[in-house]
């Protein structure tokens, strides 16, 4: 990725900057095609890598995080320890101070009775309940029932 320890993600005029040569030639080589395909007027490739800062907010990267899915019929979290992983934009972050914190989380994520509350607000495709992102930690998914 090209990205610093600090979250600043470069173009390829950063990287020729920083002395990264290679990652220039890989960087404008890129560039030129986003720019050759791009609509006049939109974003940079960088912008676009991190837009809304999505990319720039994971640095540097925390040692405990849980993460869970946005979409699938099922849900899906897990706790990742020291790892130098990125998250890409269907799967959703949070770091964490201490493991049992981190734990308590992806288990209630997890949980049937989390998948059970949120079902009903789900949208539907073709293969039944789908996208959790918007769903997960509504008010009224955790409402006691009746």
């Amino acid at each position: 990725m090209p990205v610093t320890p600090e979250g600043t993600v470069l173009d390829a005029q950063a990287a020729a900057n920083r002395g990264f040569s290679g990652l220039h030639g890989w960087m404008s080589a890129a560039e030129s095609v986003w720019n050759a395909n791009a609509e006049s007027g939109t974003m940079t490739l960088s912008e676009r890598w991190n837009y809304h800062n999505e990319l720039g907010a994971q640095f540097p990267i925390a040692p405990l995080r849980v993460l869970y899915a946005a979409s699938g019929t099922v849900p899906a979290a897990c706790v990742i320890r020291e790892s130098p992983a990125v998250i890409e934009h269907k799967l959703y972050w949070s770091s964490f101070a201490n493991e049992g914190e981190a734990l308590y989380l992806a288990s209630i994520l997890n949980s049937e009775v989390a998948r059970s509350r949120t079902a009903a607000l789900q949208s539907r495709g073709q293969w039944g309940a789908r996208d959790f992102d918007k769903v997960v930690g509504r008010e009224e998914s955790f409402e006691a029932p009746g």
